[in-house]
């Protein structure tokens, strides 16, 4: 050091002290501060300044040339502004001072001589004058660089960072890759960087992330090529590091490398592993000497890469699983059959879309539940366990509705790793079905790439060897702790198990697993599932100590740190820390800890996804093996890949022989046109997927007749990747379906023929059956016969038809029908169920003749029979109220003239007057109840509720037979011919009930619902039968007038044999 320069300081400094009065107050005396001054290591400095913050003098010591690069002379003419990087540090450290008087490790920013940044910390002691009037101070201290400690922890945070987003389930490679350029151009200095990724398949390079400051391209593909720069990074394998440019030329020539542009001063290529195995290269690179990448910077790359790697291993993976899935909900979609999946426990753990097709409950809806809530299966362990009770049944069940459905339920065993993990079931509806529809099965499965997806995430070490390796490292080089171990979180078995530990006794080290233990045998669980840091300073002074706390009190451990490992907001472990020093934990790096759960998590999840993808492949394997129909796989040129077994027993070839065969091999000649079409449609992207008739040659030489689904499967990137074709035998179908066709055409031409599928849809006709009803056969093809309906028949015909006919009888009986331009005809209908080869109703022929014009002369003599009953009631009514009525009305007024001359006869005859009187009054009353009977006023004024009402008061008020009345038509009026119509059967059915049927009770309801009357009547009496109907000396004649008026309104007469006394008659009329 300059002597001068000392003894100017110095002296400097005494005046000070000596004008402030304060010379005690000195750090150093004048010789200590001397001597410090010249051995001091860091920036010594002294500076004063006026009251505006303007320097006075400056004093520095001269290793301010190894912080700065500046001579002391230098950095004295240097202005103020130029020393700092930000103006607003120095007046933040001013105010500071001139507050505290004396500051510690202040941080400051300054500019390096040759550009570049120094972090510094600065000790600073403020000295002033005692003088008010002085307003001048000084400032002495001393700085320090640290801008390598500051590099390294920004190191640390980049490294962090990126960890951290590694774990993240969707990545976007060259949004991550701008985040880690701009990150480290902060701390090192790059001309290019790039992360560049083989894709093998397509035979071309992708750089998801391209950083060159003579380019704009950010992100671009290439082809491959054997001699590029790139390509031998990828093929070589290995870290390269190249210094100077010399040296990049002679590795060029080396090598044979073909490269254009700039070559590099210095570089580094790291390359990117997945499971020992090269995917892809990170190269960071200077075009200039000035600009180099350190040691430690190299560090930091190496450990990018490795995190880089994990997330392209990752990604690629996804990518494939995203096509594993298309495929799985092709088969889904295309299903018709439930799949499930329910674990040993009798619960429902899967269940697929078909579901709502089948039994309209959503998937969601029974998954969780217990399958015996829905189908008796008895002891359910039994059938999980017992191979013999493994298979194809049929159970009877209820949908969400309330319908009863059939299902055929095929059932396998569900094991994974030799271990039985419930059942697989397969259940297909054969409720109501047609032939072709039942050969269909469900099948789900997924075959897309599943060896690459397992290559691609099945590690070269198992997860155990893994974590313990990860714990030695931690002990090693971050926590010097007595007991560490690593815990999985099992949440659907609400336990904890130890899969990584270490321990020290006495300086040796021992590694431990453990069993299951449950969450009620470890105290900090709450707090971890809350995704909280769970620390005890002092486990002796803890208030609840469960039975694992005692057990690692005894051997010595006082103080406890975990953290919870979450990946995706969840739980999946935790770190535990063990220490046998109280409060070890409380100074804690809580950053390093979270950084090494984050690397942790990003382990254990790669882990628990390859485990999820081989139980995937288990399943899926299952699932194609046991579905009912076949299902093929085959490339863009119709060669096999994949068959499952249904199709090997439908063509009669074993799996391998099916995979040297192309598809072409197996199509029936005149059918090979069609197919190819159907591969070039699906392949050019025309259509997705189509359902057609093919023949195929079975290996016999048989000739089978089947309907295929054929679908195409496209990769991630929306490229044609194979076809997916779902094969159901339809041979039967097709024979039974011609000869219902033959039978057809050998019909009288005259006849209309229908034939419909068990659930009634129509899919065949004759062409009488077009020109009776106006209909085209596209209009009627597909439709039900209630595309003819009049809406004349109640809901209970229909109901007693259909009964008829699907318990396997014959129904015959007329119907009114209504063609398509409103006109209504009668048809004589024949409908007889056909029968396939399992003995079940597969189809229903109908056979019609018109009978509209004999219905309508019949219907025409009714009429006129009712009309004329009509009349002729009408007419005796009048005569019996005009003609009778008037003249026993005469008589009785003629006897009521003389009863003043009866007084004076005798007792005898005075009675025979007095009865005569009586006998004519109530002969009177009589016909004027016949009369109104006959011609009901009440109806024609009032409406049938009100008449028939009349007719019950009448009764109740004058025999003891009880007649209960109830109807919901108070305020209703029909139409005159129906109202007539029910009130004559009505009089006549009560008027046979008091004559005939001995009765004590009786009771009539008239409901109306929607379009249709409902009329019961019923009495307790001797009863009567149908064959009372056919037999007029019994009184049939009138029952069958009733009939006849009825069947005349559209409605139907119903007498009830089943009860054991009285009689109950139902009469349905519809009001359309």
């Amino acid at each position: 050091m300059d002597k001068d320069l000392v003894n100017i300081r110095t002296s400097n400094t005494k005046h000070i002290a000596t004008s402030t009065g304060f010379d005690k107050q000195l750090i150093l005396s004048l010789k200590d501060y001397s001597d410090y001054f010249q051995n001091f290591q860091d920036v010594f400095f002294w500076n004063t300044y006026d009251a505006a913050d303007n320097k006075i003098n400056c004093v520095v010591s001269p290793s301010i040339k190894n912080v700065l690069g500046y001579t002391v002379d230098e950095y004295k003419r240097l202005p103020i502004e130029k020393r700092y990087l930000n103006m607003s540090e120095r007046t933040d450290f001013l105010k500071k001072v001139k507050t505290e008087k004396f500051i510690k490790n202040f941080p400051l920013t300054f500019k390096k001589k040759d550009g570049s940044i120094a972090y510094i910390e600065m000790d600073c002691e403020l000295i002033t004058a005692n003088s008010e009037q002085d307003k001048a101070y000084g400032l002495r201290g001393v700085f320090k660089d640290v801008t390598q400690k500051v590099n390294e922890q920004l190191r640390r945070e980049i490294a962090f960072e990126i960890a951290e987003k590694s774990q993240r389930r969707l990545i976007n490679l060259t949004m991550l890759g701008e985040y880690i350029y701009k990150t480290l151009k902060n701390s090192i200095k790059l001309s290019n960087f790039y992360i560049a990724v083989l894709d093998e398949e397509n035979k071309q390079l992708i750089f998801p992330y391209f950083k060159d400051k003579y380019t704009k391209e950010t992100s671009f593909n290439i082809p491959y090529r054997k001699n590029g720069f790139t390509e031998f990074l990828i093929k070589n394998g290995n870290l390269v590091i190249i210094n100077s440019q010399q040296e990049n030329k002679d590795f060029l020539q080396k090598n044979a490398i073909l490269t254009k542009g700039k070559k590099a001063e210095n570089l580094i290529a790291i390359p990117l592993k997945s499971d020992g195995k090269t995917i892809g290269v990170l190269v960071a690179q200077n075009y200039t000497k000035k600009s180099s990448i350190k040691k430690e910077d190299i560090k930091l790359l190496k450990f990018i890469a490795t995190q880089v790697a994990v997330i392209i291993d990752r990604k690629l993976w996804q990518d494939k699983l995203i096509v594993n899935e298309e495929y799985f909900r092709s088969l889904n979609k295309n299903s018709s059959e439930i799949i499930g999946i329910i674990n040993e426990d009798g619960i429902i753990e899967y269940v697929s879309e078909s579901l709502y097709k089948i039994l309209k409950y959503q998937p969601y809806e029974l998954i969780g539940k217990n399958v015996s809530n829905y189908i008796k299966v008895g002891s359910f362990s039994k059938l999980t366990t017992n191979k013999r009770l493994l298979s194809t049944k049929i159970y009877e069940l209820l949908d969400k509705n309330g319908n009863t459905k059939h299902l055929e339920v095929s059932i396998s065993q569900n094991t994974v790793n030799n271990k039985n993990n419930g059942i697989i079931f397969n259940a297909k509806d054969i409720t109501a079905k047609v032939f072709a529809d039942r050969k269909i099965a469900f099948a789900q499965n997924r075959l897309n790439t599943l060896h690459a997806i397992e290559k691609a995430l099945i590690s070269n070490q198992s997860l155990d060897k893994i974590l313990d390796n990860a714990i030695i490292a931690i002990s090693k080089n971050a926590f010097d702790v007595d007991r560490l171990n690593i815990c999985l979180v099992n949440h659907s078995a609400k336990n904890i198990k130890i899969i990584a530990q270490l321990t020290k006794y006495e300086g040796n080290e021992k590694f431990k697993k453990s069993k299951d233990i449950s969450f009620d045998d470890v105290h900090f669980i709450a707090t971890i599932l809350e995704k909280k840091i769970f620390k005890i300073s002092d486990l002796t002074h803890y208030p609840i100590l469960k039975n694992s706390d005692k057990k690692i009190l005894k051997e010595g451990i006082q103080a406890a740190y975990i953290v919870p490992i979450i990946i995706h907001n969840k739980v999946i472990g935790t770190l535990n820390l063990a220490s046998k020093t109280k409060n070890y934990f409380d100074s804690i790096d809580t950053k390093l800890v979270k950084e090494i759960t984050v690397l942790l998590a990003v382990v254990i999840n790669n882990a628990i996804l390859k485990d999820e993808i081989t139980q995937r492949k288990n399943e899926l394997t299952n699932i194609f093996n046991n579905a009912n129909e076949g299902i093929i796989r085959i490339d863009a040129n119709g060669k096999f890949l994949d068959v499952n077994q249904k199709m090997m027993t439908l063509l009669g070839y074993s799996y391998k022989e099916l995979l040297t065969l192309n598809i072409l091999d197996i199509t029936h000649p005149n059918d090979i046109k069609k197919s190819k079409e159907v591969m070039s449609d699906i392949k050019t992207g025309k259509i997705s997927e189509t359902t057609f008739e093919k023949r195929y040659l079975h290996q016999s030489g048989k000739i089978l007749t089947c309907k295929v689904i054929a679908k195409g499967v496209y990769t991630a990137t929306k490229e044609f990747d194979y076809f997916l074709g779902f094969i159901t035998d339809i041979s039967a179908l097709k024979k039974a379906t011609q000869q219902v066709t033959e039978l057809t055409k050998a019909i009288n031409s005259s006849a209309s023929v229908i034939i419909t599928d068990c659930n009634g849809k129509i899919i065949e006709v004759n062409d009488s059956v077009y020109e009776s009803t106006g209909y085209s056969k596209k209009e009627i093809i597909g439709q039900t016969p209630r595309i003819f309906s009049s809406g004349i028949h109640s809901k209970k015909f229909y109901s007693t038809l259909w009964n008829t006919i699907l318990t396997g009888n014959t129904w015959k009986g007329e119907i009114r029908n209504k063609k398509k331009d409103g006109t209504f005809y009668w048809l004589f209908t024949t409908i007889t169920p056909i029968f396939n080869e399992d003995g079940k109703i597969e189809q229903f022929l109908a056979i019609r003749f018109d009978i509209t014009e004999e219905k309508n002369a019949k219907l025409n003599l009714i009429r006129e029979v009712i009309e004329a009953q009509e009349k002729e009631r009408e007419r005796f009514a009048m005569e019996i109220h005009d003609g009778l009525g008037q003249t026993l009305l005469a008589a009785k007024m003629n006897l009521n003239a003389i009863s003043d001359s009866v007084n004076e006869l005798a007792n005898d005859d005075k009675h025979i007057f007095n009865n005569s009187v009586k006998l004519l009054t109530e002969a009177i009353q009589e016909a004027r109840s016949i009369s109104h009977g006959l011609m009901s006023r009440v109806l024609n004024k009032f409406g049938l509720a009100y008449a028939v009402n009349e007719i019950v008061a009448n009764m109740n008020a004058s025999l003891d037979l009880k007649f209960n009345f109830q109807h919901n038509i108070e305020y209703l009026r029909f139409n005159e011919e129906l109202e007539m119509g029910v009130y004559r059967t009505l009089q006549e059915l009560i008027k046979n009930i008091i004559k005939h049927s001995k009765a004590t009770h009786a009771s009539l309801k008239i409901t109306k619902k929607e379009n249709d009357l409902t009329i019961l009547i019923q009495d307790n009496g001797i009863g009567l039968t149908k064959q009372t109907l056919l037999n007029p000396k019994s009184g049939g004649i009138g029952l069958k007038n009733m009939k006849s008026r009825i069947e005349y309104l559209g409605g139907q007469f119903e007498i009830d044999e089943t009860i054991k006394k009285g009689t109950r008659i139902t009469i349905h009329i519809s009001l359309n």
